[in-house]
């Protein structure tokens, strides 16, 4: 378990500016990993890695969503995490917005955003861990 005091000693503590870890300090809390944990893998959409390994100010004028060079930077840990989740049998759980018309009230949305998504960009990689997609 962690102490309240450790909440911010993550492993993205280095990439993490201090100033957004001290905005979000409202929500430290003792962490803990409990008797049935899961990965939840969430919004691992094909369309993130679209464009290829680039920054995302270049990508974003022709993939408005993609997450460019950090979502490829992701791509092996996120493999080796996805492979110690099964050897370890626990259950990995991918979420995403549903968009299903009756699914949520009108007008609610995750996000402000007004960019154009393409209707296949929303397919989740959900066999062992994200692709190289590059287009």
């Amino acid at each position: 378990m962690a102490s309240i005091d450790k909440f911010n000693d993550h492993c993205w503590r280095d990439v993490i500016p201090q100033a957004d870890l001290e905005l979000y300090s409202g929500w430290r809390r003792e962490s803990f990993v409990g008797a049935r944990p899961a990965l939840l893998a969430i919004d691992l959409y094909d369309l993130v890695y679209r464009g290829g390994p680039h920054s995302p100010y270049e990508l974003n004028a022709r993939y408005p969503n993609s997450c460019g060079i950090y979502a490829h930077r992701a791509i092996a840990p996120t493999k080796r995490l996805f492979a110690a989740a099964r050897r370890a049998g626990i259950p990995i759980f991918y979420s995403t917005q549903d968009i299903r018309a009756h699914n949520r009230p009108p007008d609610a949305e995750s996000t402000r955003r007004q960019a154009f998504v393409p209707s296949d960009g929303y397919g989740s990689i959900t066999s062992s861990a994200p692709s190289r997609r590059t287009s």
